[in-house]
């Protein structure tokens, strides 16, 4: 399920730093997971963004059954792809539908072909702003030599995503990716005072500010504002 040969991966890669510039970045994020999936020999791969409440929302999907699985991610908010973003870690499981970190997916995802799964954070300016996931139809043991070549993957749509912001292009997704980068910061500070006060993990601590969020029908970065300047105060 690896990618065969440092030359394979060095020939996508250089394919895929043409689509920098005039392609649509929807469209240059569909080729990037379609070529993803054929590169490394896994059964699909998908890209995630963060929107305005702060949720994953598929943006692109190699397959059917990978769609299935960010959007199972997204109504459960948890999974290997939502923990990647929270946490800014590479997540890995062997089967999503018995891993016991998310018994929320266990059914969802139980009539599809979605087993092994990974996770990886996508950055833009050091915050992180969504996800690269790969599954495998059967259960499976991600290797070094996978995740390290995801990696590689995935910072080549990092820079996909950096060349198109700049660019200032007005597309939807440019836009959403704006707003996410202008509030990381905050939601982050948030996430970490509600962590110290309350004694919880990031992603229990990044839930309780969605779910207030939710609760009060405002944004999530407003909520995270107000957290930080409570913080402040009673500083």
């Amino acid at each position: 399920m690896a990618v065969e040969t440092a030359d394979d991966l060095h020939r996508a890669l250089s394919e895929l730093e043409t689509l920098e510039g005039g392609t649509p970045l929807v469209e240059a994020i569909q080729q990037a997971v379609d070529s993803a999936a054929e590169l490394f020999r896994v059964s699909g791969s998908g890209v995630m963004f963060i929107d305005d409440d702060q949720l994953l929302q598929y943006a692109a999907a190699s397959d059917g059954h990978g769609r299935e699985l960010e959007e199972a991610e997204t109504r459960a908010g948890t999974g290997p792809c939502v923990q990647s973003v929270v946490t800014g870690e590479v997540v890995t499981t062997k089967d999503v539908t018995t891993d016991d970190r998310w018994p929320e997916l266990h059914r969802e995802l139980g009539d599809t072909t979605v087993r092994a799964v990974v996770g990886l954070p996508i950055h833009i300016g050091g915050a992180r702003v969504g996800s690269l996931d790969a599954y495998c139809d059967t259960a499976h043991e991600w290797s070094d030599s996978e995740v390290e070549g995801l990696l590689a993957y995935s910072r080549l749509i990092e820079r996909l995503l950096l060349t198109a912001m700049r660019a200032q292009r007005q597309e939807r997704t440019v836009k959403q990716l704006e707003y996410a980068l202008e509030h990381r910061v905050v939601i982050e500070r948030a996430v970490g005072v509600l962590m110290e006060r309350h004694r919880l993990d990031q992603l229990a601590a990044f839930e309780r500010l969605r779910s207030a969020a939710r609760d009060s029908r405002r944004r999530a970065a407003d909520i995270a504002a107000e957290i930080v300047a409570g913080a402040g105060t009673r500083n």
